[in-house]
């Protein structure tokens, strides 16, 4: 029986003290990454009991995506582990199952990402020499592998520690956020964290309820934005549009589909439908920025509304909305749109429990409400990037959380938005300009 060995009770006991409470759910995923290798190899008998209890558990997939979280999280030795055990299964699995035309087509792709991801593990690990062979055995199999992509930045960055994974600090900071009880914004009381009625652009009489987070980042938090009519329109035009949450670097044809993003979303352009044309309007009055959809030859000022839903445990992990100023000047694309200036994220529900977003290095967080609107700018009066601009979506432990994300670029705000009198001026220091136009 289980109870009678002493390593699986002691797993147990981990994997109950960390999972009791909701909020701490990560910890279960990494008592499994560290635990279950050993239980499996110094417990053959219970291994076979595991496996006839749930007999996918665990296959390639699973083994490649908890070598890439061990990876992420920075344990290596765990990540090798797994990643090479991953690798092996699709090997074996592709040798027995040549004949099955979908396998044949998918199983290169998966040994190439595998190989791009070990490489990477085996970078870190000091031992270089490994990690350009594993690359060079991965273009073999298909060079086209996103991870092997990655892996090769690595190799060619004249400042490789740049690539190291910074997400046991994030995990860290984000497991604190994520566990913050509802409706505690900040760490600490900050004398700019105040709330305001804000006057718009076009309805001179209108004030909206602000309440201003912080001011590098500037993050606000607009209430009562949308209507309950508004919000089931754009939950019912994008249901039957949901896909697979993607995202880009930027430089990469396509789009890549990676694993710290659990959502589903569909892409709303302003004249789908009436109420995503006064939405638009309405952001651009509150925060006086041009939002407007161009045609492709012309300058466009802003990206379609993204919507987004997560399920349970939809997640997505730290990241930054603006693009590397590195991408931006080899991307031609930049040219007709320059960057992400401002994140506009509209609530279209509560959460019972989770699904906050964070800011991990400003000790923000913000629990989803329905009807409100979380605004950011990714760049500073003198538009230089802000690096407390990273932000992450946690994970939804109850219930489901449905968001809007419209981002307004550079191209066409440049001048309603002025650099200040100084390099060090914050946006409230040039918002008066934004909103003394007609």
């Amino acid at each position: 029986m289980i109870g009678e060995r002493p390593a699986q009770i002691e797993l147990l006991k981990k994997s109950r003290r960390s999972g009791w409470h909701p909020n701490q759910v990560y910890h279960l995923i990494k008592v499994f990454v560290h635990d279950w290798l050993k239980l499996i190899e110094k417990n053959s008998d219970f291994a076979v009991t595991i496996k006839d209890l749930v007999p996918s558990l665990p296959d390639a997939d699973d083994m490649k995506g908890l070598g890439k979280a061990a990876f992420v999280y920075g344990y290596l030795n765990e990540s090798r582990e797994w990643l090479e055990k991953a690798f092996r299964e699709v090997k074996d699995c592709t040798a027995k199952e040549e004949n099955d035309v979908k396998h044949a087509e998918n199983s290169p792709l998966d040994l190439a990402n595998i190989l791009g991801l070990l490489g990477r593990v085996y970078f870190f690990q000091k031992n270089q020499q490994l990690a350009v062979a594993t690359y060079e055995d991965g273009m073999k199999i298909d060079p086209n592998a996103p991870e092997l992509g990655q892996l090769k930045k690595v190799l060619e960055s004249p400042d490789p520690a740049s690539f190291t994974p910074e997400v046991r600090e994030y995990q860290q900071n984000m497991t604190l956020l994520c566990s913050r009880p509802k409706h505690q914004r900040q760490s600490e009381v900050r004398p700019y964290h105040v709330c305001r009625y804000h006057a718009g652009l076009y309805v001179p009489y209108y004030r909206y309820k602000e309440e201003i987070l912080a001011t590098s980042p500037f993050a606000s938090i607009i209430y009562d934005v949308t209507s309950d009519s508004e919000i089931a329109a754009f939950q019912n035009y994008s249901k039957k549009r949901l896909q697979d949450g993607v995202i880009t670097d930027g430089l990469s044809k396509g789009e890549l589909n990676y694993d710290y993003r659990a959502s589903k979303l569909a892409w709303v352009f302003e004249q789908d439908f009436p109420e995503a044309d006064r939405l638009s309007r309405r952001i651009a009055a509150i925060t006086g920025l041009n939002a407007e959809i161009r045609p492709p030859t012309e300058n466009s000022t802003a990206e379609p509304f993204q919507v987004v839903n997560y399920g349970l445990g939809g997640h997505y992990y730290p990241h930054r909305d603006s693009f590397d100023l590195d991408v931006e000047r080899k991307n031609s694309k930049f040219t007709l749109y320059g960057n992400r200036l401002a994140t506009v994220l509209l609530y279209l529900t509560d959460v019972e429990m989770g699904g906050a977003t964070v800011f991990l290095k400003a000790g923000i967080s913000v629990t989803p409400m329905k009807g409100a609107i979380l605004m950011w700018y990714n760049f500073d009066p003198n538009l230089e990037q802000n690096p407390l601009t990273y932000h992450a979506g946690c994970p939804v432990l109850k219930g489901h959380k449905w968001i809007v994300n419209k981002w307004i670029w550079t191209a066409g705000n440049m001048f309603l938005r002025p650099c200040g009198l100084n390099p060090n001026s914050t946006h409230l220091d040039v918002e008066h300009f934004l909103f003394s136009r007609k």
